[in-house]
């Protein structure tokens, strides 16, 4: 998240595959509050990294959760 916390790991290992899923969940399979993210994306095949930020809206917000 914006406050460095790690929110979840996601390994892509489909070399066939352009695009990876997320089911916005964190790794205590809690969902994710809505807010701004930060994504690092390492690629050492191609030896690049890319640092993104993104929006995540969630339609229902579970409040004993936040």
């Amino acid at each position: 998240n914006l406050a460095g916390v790690l929110v979840r790991t996601i390994s892509h290992d489909n070399a066939a595959a352009q695009f990876a899923q997320w089911d916005l969940m964190n790794a205590s399979n809690i969902p994710v509050a809505s807010g701004m993210y930060i994504a690092h994306i390492d690629m050492p095949d191609v030896g690049e990294q890319k640092i993104l930020k993104f929006m995540i809206i969630q339609s229902k917000q579970i409040l004993e959760y936040y």
